[in-house]
């Protein structure tokens, strides 16, 4: 449906990143992404038109990102993306570009006009406490959690 890679394949690639950056000494941050109130989406207008939604989404977060980015789906309505050489700011940049991007968006399904915010979290390889690409993970996870949590359509960094 939204043609990023699947939740097995960033699982490698973060290994992969995480493995890589721990020879260069470089740097690289992960976005986890969640489409706010999916749910009602699917509720309100049908799962073709969820469908829909999610596979613009991740077209907006393609056209948001650069070629090196690797766009993963992890789970029903949540993305995860890894932005090899990028830090933080770098990371934040990317992750307005695309929070603003998909708020804009007017997403038409059978006459009907949907919009959708999301919620984002990100975390970099040099946070405090971050010793493994599973804990990297679970801090990103944890600040999109935080995102929701206060508010939706909003990005947590710390």
């Amino acid at each position: 449906i939204t043609g990023a890679y699947v939740r097995r394949y960033f699982q490698w690639r973060l290994q992969y990143e995480w493995m890589a950056v721990k020879k260069s000494r470089n740097v690289f941050s992960l976005l986890m992404l969640d489409i706010d109130y999916f749910k009602k989406v699917n509720d309100t207008y049908g799962h073709l038109c969820g469908d829909m939604v999610l596979a613009k989404v991740a077209l907006i977060i393609q056209e948001c990102c650069r070629k090196v980015d690797v766009i993963c789906r992890y789970g029903g309505e949540e993305f995860a993306i890894i932005l090899p050489q990028t830090d933080l700011e770098g990371a934040l940049a990317c992750a307005r570009k695309i929070r603003a991007c998909v708020e804009e968006t007017e997403f038409n399904y059978n006459g009907q006009t949907v919009r959708v915010t999301v919620s984002i979290g990100a975390a970099t390889y040099a946070d405090e406490g971050v010793g493994s690409a599973e804990q990297l993970l679970e801090k990103a996870d944890t600040f999109l959690y935080r995102a929701k949590e206060t508010g939706r359509n909003r990005i947590v960094s710390s």
